[in-house]
């Protein structure tokens, strides 16, 4: 049971059939993190096709889901930003080495 953490997605939704307290109450456990409602954000990311971490990378979404992923994994987010900075190159470096 330890192992298991609660998430709340897109908090602040305007129309949400629950609110936080009402969900603390009904689970009986803490929130272990609270995702911002960032649709246009995720949307526009989606029809990209480019990763979230590199479309957007200073959203409160795209962080908070970063913070999320360095508390699950042990990795610390500046670690986290290391290996997207990295993979972002090697993405697009053959465009440097075509000349």
């Amino acid at each position: 049971a330890e192992k298991i953490k609660v998430v709340m997605n897109r908090l602040g939704l305007e129309d949400t059939q629950i609110s936080v307290s009402k969900a603390l109450e009904t689970i009986g456990r803490e929130i272990f993190c609270q995702i911002p409602n960032d649709y246009a954000t995720m949307v526009e990311s989606r029809n990209n096709g480019i990763p979230l971490v590199m479309q957007a990378p200073k959203a409160k979404l795209t962080r908070t889901i970063m913070g999320l992923a360095a508390s699950v994994s042990g990795e610390s987010a500046s670690e986290q930003e290391d290996s997207v900075s990295r993979k972002k190159k090697s993405l697009f470096g053959f465009l440097n080495n075509s000349k």
